[in-house]
């Protein structure tokens, strides 16, 4: 059977029997019965990753590559494959179990995604668990489509993923595709919020999802069921080499994600707290709400594709830090000292603060300390509507 790590998130192929689980990527061992089952049985095309970066919904930090250290089973099918040879099963049975009589991907892109792992299999086939469904699907490289549900809420799944044939290799031209209509995938990773995705063709990974909230977290609303369905629709849409049929509107509204810096421009920086939420849902309408005085969107400025807003947390509270920044900390390169220039013609003429003299790293600052230019970022301290809207203006100037 397929199991997934607990800690990295790793499908690792597991005997029936074994009781305590270790993974052959972290070497985190783990008890059978806290792991999550993705497939009861290990699909025939199943080769295990030679590399493996966690996905964003796991504990194991996604900035480092896992490699494959050894086996953790011995998989079954072969045995069981021997023994039915040997009781005379027609040879078709073979094809069927490899894959070539399943239904094509693209059966599963526009499809109804509600319900338990059981009435969805129900509905589309495949092998459901408590907490998955794997679907043998026909297409040259994918053998496997799974659905994934969380254990508190299993009447939507929160998860989408591939197992791809033994030997194949996950196309970028995929993860290409997808950044298009998302915007850059850093380390083959776009996240925001409750969503995330996973395209790295490094570790023959390609999932996504958006995670119900935690019962502590925002008020479960429901938008996370509706953003895990455009995930799943772009992530098929991406393999197929078409149009999803999902509209950029969807995307921002679903998604949060696809905002161009004029949408953003349009906000009232002048709102207090109480206001906001109701301002940006006009204004913004996918922002992602990140705790009680934040908001979150991505936009489709390369350079610094995230724009964060920030309120102080009392009554009345005016915004007090508006960032755009990027996933990755001193990702800016050169392309920070360019920024600097673009942001000179409109701002006046930028105080350079030396942070590391060897290594020549500096910050930015404009109009006495309310403008910062980082490594990473870009922060408005306490903008005003003008300054807020020249800033975004000489953004949109400097490709």
């Amino acid at each position: 059977m397929l199991l997934e790590c607990a800690h990295c998130g790793a499908p690792l192929d597991v005997r029936e029997g074994v009781q305590i689980v270790s993974c052959s990527y972290c070497r985190r061992k783990t008890e059978r019965a806290r792991l999550r089952t993705l497939a009861e049985s290990t699909p025939v095309d199943f080769a295990p990753p030679r590399t493996w970066r966690p996905p964003t919904h796991v504990a194991a930090a996604s900035d480092i590559e896992l490699r494959f250290q050894a086996p953790v089973a011995v998989p079954a099918w072969p045995f069981v494959l021997v023994g039915l040879l040997a009781v005379g099963i027609p040879v078709v049975a073979m094809f069927a179990k490899s894959g070539a009589f399943s239904p094509p991907l693209s059966n599963f892109e526009k499809v109804d995604l509600a319900g338990t792992p059981v009435s969805v299999g129900k509905r589309l086939g495949g092998r459901p668990s408590d907490t998955a469904l794997h679907i043998g699907v026909s297409h040259p490289e994918i053998a496997t489509l799974y659905l994934v549900w969380d254990k508190d809420e299993p009447s939507h799944p929160h998860h989408v993923g591939t197992i791809l044939k033994k030997g194949k290799r996950l196309d970028p031209a995929i993860c290409t595709r997808l950044a298009v209509r998302l915007g850059e995938l850093r380390g083959g990773s776009w996240g925001l919020g409750p969503v995330h995705v996973n395209c790295d063709p490094a570790n023959n990974t390609l999932s996504g999802g958006a995670s119900p909230p935690g019962k502590d977290e925002v008020p479960d609303d429901g938008r996370w069921k509706q953003a895990f369905v455009v995930v799943h629709r772009l992530l098929l849409a991406a393999i197929l080499d078409h149009d999803s049929g999902v509209s950029d509107a969807e995307i921002q509204k679903s998604l949060g994600a696809g905002y161009a810096l004029s949408d953003v421009a349009a906000i009232d920086v002048a709102a207090d707290v109480d206001d906001a939420e109701a301002m940006l849902g006009k204004s913004l309408p996918g922002a992602v709400r990140s705790s009680n005085s934040n908001w979150e969107v991505r936009t489709t400025y390369a350079r610094l594709p995230r724009a964060r807003f920030d309120w102080e947390n009392k009554k009345g509270g005016r915004i007090s830090h508006v960032t755009f920044g990027t996933s990755d900390y001193g990702s800016l390169g050169s392309g920070q000292a360019t920024l600097a220039k673009c942001l000179d013609k409109t701002l006046g003429r930028s105080d350079v603060s030396e942070v590391d003299h060897a290594k020549k790293k500096v910050n930015y600052i404009w109009n006495g300390s309310s403008i910062w230019l980082y490594e990473s970022s870009l922060s408005l301290v306490r903008p005003s509507k003008e300054t807020f809207r020249a800033v975004l203006k000489a953004l949109e100037g400097c490709n």
